[in-house]
């Protein structure tokens, strides 16, 4: 039945009347994919995965529908390392950052009011060191933080504060830490702002071996490179499938053909995603990675059968979609059968596998069988077996090779 069809399918989408309006409608769809793609946001809030309908889930959801708020506090530390602490320009330097008037820490717009807990300022407070102009004498630089360390305002301190001996067998300090706050949004590109923000702030105090670190930074690191990362792999998968298809081929045209299948159908993804309210993610970018090769099947199976075929393009491409077409459905459908039962899951990783899948097939199906086919009949490559008896001889050849290489591998 299938073979029946797409050799009444396959004439016709040759036909102006028919694939002109589908290469509107693919390029159309395009189109407003791209703008989808461009409006995609990374999103992965571990609440997700929670199943729909556990006490867990309950409570986020009741929590974040009356008792969250617009922002939240994330614990953070600014980390100095080995310096000089007893320098005049670092003094001024650390004044500079941790000034609890004007200092730089202080005047970032994501820090949180009143939450720096600087031992750098106090320390200097307990110097008298009033006047942020002013710099603790070098020679008495630790003996004043000695006697601070010791006093009741110092001794909360004492876990913040590395001390080791140097070279001259002078005991030094070497690694320090400050705790603070940061207000951050709910949205992920505030998060990565704010990390980036802060970083910043560290950086333009001129410390040296300074950063500043928190937590849930590592979180936003994954966020922060998840949309580069999504651009490497895809842009690196398609290129594989391009290299091996152009050595399977052998026709740099045929294969940039059969590149448009995958192509299209990642950026037709990819802008679905932003309408069907598909999350841009680890979990479905991992799906993304996987559509190039599932896509690819369809397209550059069609493609190699238009390539091994004989004749004009309108006969090979009516060969090509009558032999592998129904194979190549047969595979969509058992791919769907498959994955179709994920719709009853309550997880979130197995609904979004669902999603993504369901995508991919209709897009691969839809590129490989009926696009491809129509590219092809336009633009594919016609130095292939041009006539039938071309074909017959080249099969020849290989027959008549293989036999003789046989025979020589027995003798041996």
């Amino acid at each position: 039945v299938l073979r029946r069809f797409y050799e009444h399918l396959a004439p016709n989408l040759q036909r102006k009347l028919i694939y002109i309006p589908i290469l509107v409608i693919s390029f159309g769809l395009f189109g407003v994919s791209i703008y989808g793609a461009i409006q995609l946001d990374y999103k992965f809030d571990l609440e997700d995965l929670y199943p729909d309908g556990s006490s867990v889930q309950k409570f986020a959801s009741t929590n974040n529908r009356y008792f969250a708020t617009e922002t939240s506090l994330f614990p953070t530390e600014v980390y100095t390392g080995d310096i000089d602490y007893t320098d005049i320009n670092i003094q001024e330097q650390m004044t500079g950052l941790f000034d609890t008037e004007s200092g730089l820490l202080i005047s970032n717009k994501y820090y949180a009011e009143n939450t720096v807990n600087s031992w750098y300022t106090d320390f200097r407070q307990h110097a008298n060191m009033t006047n942020i102009s002013r710099s603790i004498n070098p020679d008495s630089y630790y003996t004043y933080l000695s006697q601070f360390l010791l006093s009741d305002e110092g001794l909360s301190y004492n876990n913040d504060l590395i001390f080791d001996i140097n070279d001259k067998g002078e005991t030094v300090l070497i690694f320090t830490r400050t705790r603070f706050a940061l207000k951050i949004g709910k949205t992920t590109d505030n998060r990565i702002d704010a990390m980036n923000s802060i970083r910043s702030t560290t950086d333009a105090s001129g410390l040296s071996n300074t950063f500043a670190f928190g937590g849930q930074f590592t979180v936003f690191e994954r966020d922060a490179s998840v949309k580069n990362e999504a651009v490497l792999i895809l842009s690196a998968a398609l290129f594989t499938v391009f290299a091996v298809t152009l050595f399977l081929i052998g026709s740099f045209r045929a294969s940039l053909v059969a590149l448009l299948g995958p192509a299209l159908s990642v950026i037709d993804m990819l802008g679905m995603m932003y309408y069907f309210d598909i999350d841009l993610n680890t979990i479905s970018v991992i799906c993304l990675a996987l559509s190039v090769g599932i896509t690819m099947d369809f397209s550059s199976h069609i493609t190699i059968g238009y390539v091994n075929s004989s004749g004009s393009r309108h006969e090979r491409v009516c060969g090509s979609l009558g032999d592998l077409g129904p194979a190549l459905t047969h595979a969509g459908i058992s791919t769907f059968l498959c994955t179709g039962v994920l719709v009853f899951s309550r997880t979130y990783v197995f609904k979004i596998f669902f999603k993504m899948f369901m995508l991919i097939i209709v897009f691969g199906m839809f590129h490989g069988l009926v696009f491809v086919p129509i590219v092809l009949n336009l633009i594919g490559p016609t130095d292939y077996f041009k006539q039938e008896e071309t074909l017959e001889m080249q099969e020849d050849k290989l027959v008549v090779k293989f036999i003789e290489n046989r025979k020589e591998t027995e003798i041996n």
